[in-house]
């Protein structure tokens, strides 16, 4: 997205030089009366072209000082731990024992210190607001889908095809993790998939499998929190504890998840995914508005094509094979979105994406960690 390239420069001073000779040689032939207006449409284009790139410039200097101020608030809040984990400031206390005077010495928090770094804290958040606000304003006035992705809460563009799978989770990182999330955000990922089940309590969790020992994975709010703050779309993998069968759904899964979806105002940037058949008509059932993926195998059938059309399902997500290029223009020529995951190369994405495939789900071209041993299987997407 480097719109400031000086090959970008030349090229609309190339344009500019184009469109003032060809409008010069129409003058020269003696129709000059009908041309004025379009001379000065040529002229008010071009000018707003380069307003657009000041607009940037400021935008892209601005983003500088508010990563600046992040950084800096993460040290302050790194300070304030360290501070309550090893306190600082020795205090000495004289106390008597069998009428010997004794002394003992301990270490107490430097509360001065803490609210001292806290203040600090608070003074950058309130300017990063106001600089998102000042960079919210400015492309606003800027037309690009590029710079107009700068308005998402983390101010970085996102890549219109790459879905992180469970959250992005390079270098050990756990999937399905807080941790795992941020990075898919920071990374600037459109999509952040994860799983979502009820735990044993009812409360709706992501995790793949259930949740052994002392394992805490985070809610599903959490989830949708972070997509929120850094504009990604969610895609939610609907789990079901009892492995239900094609003709099967669950009653309260996709209905509890779509209230949390509705209570936190993120019905446009969220979608549920489901590979079981009859859970689709159920989904739609339960909201006209919800967004729906079908996950499908290998074939994509004229039976899943109908299901779709018929429930308004947006896109079909299935798993890369030999014959993606015809599963994708079955699927597109119905006038329904693909989506392919597991996608092994580079090169591989690319040619999806040629091939019409408009999401892309991988596991280790987008640095997403490769599936588990045993998790092979398309029903464990």
């Amino acid at each position: 997205m480097d719109l400031l390239d000086n090959k970008f420069l030349d090229s609309i001073n190339d344009g500019f030089t184009s469109a003032k000779t060809h409008i010069s040689d129409i003058w020269n032939g003696g129709a000059a009366q009908c041309f004025n207006s379009a001379f000065d449409s040529v002229i008010n284009s071009i000018d707003k072209i380069y307003e657009a790139i000041d607009n940037f410039n400021t935008v892209l200097d601005k983003l500088a000082i508010y990563k600046q101020n992040q950084n800096q608030i993460e040290n302050l809040q790194a300070q304030i731990a360290e501070e309550m984990q090893n306190p600082s400031v020795k205090q000495t206390n004289s106390y008597m024992e069998n009428g010997v005077l004794k002394t003992s010495v301990v270490y107490v928090v430097d509360q001065n210190l803490i609210d001292s770094l806290q203040l600090q804290i608070d003074k950058l958040l309130k300017e990063n607001e106001i600089l998102k606000t000042e960079m919210q304003v400015l492309c606003n006035l800027v037309s690009s889908e590029e710079l107009s992705n700068l308005t998402q809460s983390n101010l970085k563009p996102k890549n219109n095809s790459d879905i992180a799978h469970r959250g992005y989770n390079p270098g050990g990182i756990r999937e399905n993790s807080i941790e795992a999330f941020r990075l898919a955000g920071e990374k600037g990922f459109w999509g952040c998939e994860t799983d979502v089940r009820f735990d044993s309590n009812g409360n709706l969790i992501c995790s793949h499998n259930t949740p052994q020992g002392n394992e805490n994975p985070p809610t599903f709010e959490e989830y949708l929190d972070i997509c929120k703050e850094y504009g990604m779309t969610a895609i939610i993998d609907l789990k079901y504890e009892n492995g239900f069968k094609w003709n099967s759904y669950d009653s309260e899964l996709s209905p509890a998840i779509i209230k949390t979806i509705e209570e936190k105002g993120m019905m446009d940037s969220c979608v549920i995914q489901t590979n079981y058949f009859n859970d689709i008509p159920f989904i739609r059932s339960q909201s006209d508005d919800v967004r729906i993926w079908l996950l499908g195998h290998n074939t994509v059938t004229d039976e899943n094509i109908e299901l779709a059309l018929e429930n308004n399902v947006e896109c079909i997500n299935f798993n890369n094979t030999e014959n993606n290029a015809y599963r994708i223009k079955k699927v597109t020529d119905a006038g329904i979105d693909a989506c392919v995951w597991n996608v092994q190369t580079e090169q591989g994405k690319n040619i999806l994406l040629n091939d019409g495939a408009k999401y892309i789900m991988s596991d280790n071209v987008l640095g997403i960690t490769p599936y588990q041993e045993g998790e092979e299987d398309f029903n464990n997407l």
